[in-house]
């Protein structure tokens, strides 16, 4: 047993002095750590950090997923949902396709993770579940409120099909967020969840007021027009 700790703890001064600048080094470094009781977390934070600050969002993300870190997690999901308002498109969205159980590790990977489940049921032309979905992740209020304009966008597109995919109640609950953004002011929200150890979350970059006005004005002539067509179909049932 004593030759056990010995070697652990040789092993561990030799780890640490090891420079984890690759992949494949820190995969053998999490399995010596399994194996010799180096703290594997700590190693998977590290390698998180380290492929945040070359931008490799995909290789942060799945090292946050290995250390179950919740507030770099949060804080990554953040980044993915800002770049996408950005862009129009996810980075590394094949993994974010795929996150399984992983996205349960903090709120905001939990809105990222079913959002893009929102896109993939869009994709394939299930409308209605699509729009059940949108629905349902605005009645949790895990979206951050710089998001909610671009969930309302998204329910435009669903609102515009010749299908009727929202019913009363459901545009009732768009209608509802809307007019919150329009309390609001449709205020900027700067959210962190990173802790100081962490490089501090950018700023979003604010829309121009012209712009953010034709933008709610759509949104509200589009919602009101469905909630008539909604409740007249009802009526009909």
């Amino acid at each position: 047993m004593g030759e056990r700790i010995k070697e652990s703890v040789s092993t561990t001064r030799i780890f640490n002095k090891s420079p984890i600048t690759a992949m494949s080094t820190a995969k053998q470094g999490v399995k010596m750590s399994s194996t010799f009781y180096v703290p594997v977390l700590a190693t998977c934070k590290l390698m998180a950090m380290k492929s945040y600050q070359r931008q490799r969002w995909g290789n942060a993300l799945t090292w946050t997923f290995r250390s179950r870190d919740s507030s770099m997690a949060g804080f990554l999901a953040d980044k993915f949902l800002q770049m996408y308002c950005r862009d129009s498109t996810f980075q590394s969205s094949d993994l974010l396709h795929n996150m399984g159980t992983c996205m349960l590790v903090s709120d905001r990977l939990t809105f990222l993770g079913k959002y893009c489940e929102f896109h993939q049921l869009f994709n394939v032309g299930e409308y209605r579940n699509a729009a059940m979905l949108l629905v349902e992740l605005l009645k949790a209020k895990l979206a951050p409120k710089y998001f909610l304009l671009t969930l309302l966008e998204d329910a435009v597109a669903l609102l515009e099909s010749n299908d009727i995919v929202f019913n009363s109640d459901d545009t009732h609950e768009l209608a509802s967020c809307l007019d919150q953004l329009i309390e609001d002011g449709v205020v900027d929200v700067r959210t962190s969840c990173l802790p100081k150890e962490y490089p501090e979350q950018e700023n979003k970059t604010n829309v121009e007021p012209n712009e953010m006005k034709k933008r709610l004005l759509l949104i509200q002539k589009v919602i009101a027009r469905n909630e008539s067509k909604a409740i007249i179909h009802e009526e009909c049932l």
